[in-house]
């Protein structure tokens, strides 16, 4: 895994992980090697892993993508050297914050922000969503200071200390966390009926903001029956 334990990849991840062991017979060990927004595990997997379905890597698919951007010493093509052979997640990303802290919504925070300049802060757990937040900010005009985390549960105990003011969520994570996370924002077209308080990006005119789609990779040249394979298990996982 590319993320430290606790954040929604490494959730989703583990829980695919148990469903494909049963169904392949076999274990499979997770093993989480964050670092460099991802690139380490990334990089292990596209470079060092021999080409035999035994070594695989979950990929939020942005970030992957945006890798060659913001790793200047990037050693591996993510199209060609990382190809996906499934989709296994698609949901939503919410931006928000510790309830505690003053704002009740959107327009509040920005309000909040122009009325004390650099005084705001916002973490984020790999460089895709450090992208998107900064254009948000730039497009509105804000001084909001970057925050750099260490992984999930560094992030989220920095978010609802609050040590760090604003931050994207899961959606699954978002609801297990309750009255203590206030969302402001979320991807998609449509409001959750959960949340029907909360607006998406595209409401406000952020229509770029991606939402969340989850991917298993392999190192490219695996034979297509072991592609086949572990696709047929991860398909079945999901059912």
């Amino acid at each position: 895994m590319p993320q430290t334990p606790g954040l929604l990849l490494d959730n989703l991840s583990r829980i695919m992980a148990g469903e494909m062991s049963k169904d392949l017979g076999t274990a499979i060990v997770v093993e989480n090697r964050p670092g460099a927004d991802g690139a380490v595990a990334y990089d292990f997997v596209a470079r060092q892993a021999p080409a035999d379905g035994y070594t695989l890597v979950g990929s939020a698919i942005s970030n992957l993508a945006v890798l060659p951007l913001t790793s200047k010493d990037l050693r591996f093509d993510p199209l060609k050297d990382l190809p996906p052979f499934i989709v296994y997640a698609v949901g939503r990303l919410m931006l928000g914050s510790s309830s505690t802290l003053p704002w009740k919504n959107f327009a509040e925070m920005v309000a909040h922000a122009r009325a004390n300049p650099g005084r705001l802060n916002y973490g984020s757990v790999n460089a895709n969503l450090r992208l998107v937040s900064e254009s948000i900010i730039r497009e509105l005009g804000l001084n909001i200071v970057y925050i750099p985390s260490f992984g999930g549960a560094a992030f989220l105990q920095a978010l609802f200390a609050p040590d760090i003011h604003l931050g994207f969520v899961g959606e699954s994570g978002a609801e297990s966390y309750g009255d203590k996370f206030r969302a402001l924002e979320t991807t998609g077209t449509t409001r959750l009926a959960s949340r029907r308080d909360v607006p998406t990006f595209a409401e406000l005119g952020f229509a770029q903001v991606p939402g969340l789609s989850v991917t298993l990779n392999g190192p490219a040249g695996m034979p297509k029956a072991v592609v086949d394979r572990l696709y047929e298990s991860s398909a079945r996982a999901l059912q």
